[in-house]
């Protein structure tokens, strides 16, 4: 799962800066003015540990330079795509299975 400010980051690399080019701290904090480097950075770090990026450098500076993955690119509908899953998965299929049982004893108990 993502914090609400890397989704935030996730959402300024692809809206507001160029996806397909390198972004820098600078790009980013062009955007979120009320994000620190330091939380940028903190929050580049842990995307790029969960897959978000194909390019990932950080300088002592805190300076950070990426480039997005598939992953980063499409978060959004990936993460929708998950939650459809989780619901078809715990819901829909054991409402389906309990319904299915119960008729089943009905023709057979009768």
């Amino acid at each position: 799962m993502l914090t609400k400010m890397e989704r935030k980051i996730l959402k300024c690399c692809n809206k507001k800066c160029n996806p397909t080019d390198i972004i820098s701290t600078c790009d980013i904090q062009k955007n979120l003015k009320d994000l620190s480097i330091n939380e940028i950075a903190t929050c580049c770090n842990h995307l790029n540990e969960n897959g978000y990026f194909d390019l990932y450098s950080i300088s002592l500076a805190n300076d950070v330079k990426l480039h997005l993955n598939y992953k980063g690119m499409h978060y959004q509908e990936l993460n929708i795509n998950r939650i459809k899953s989780f619901i078809f998965q715990s819901v829909i299929v054991p409402i389906f299975v309990s319904l299915v049982t119960s008729v089943i004893l009905q023709i057979f108990l009768k």
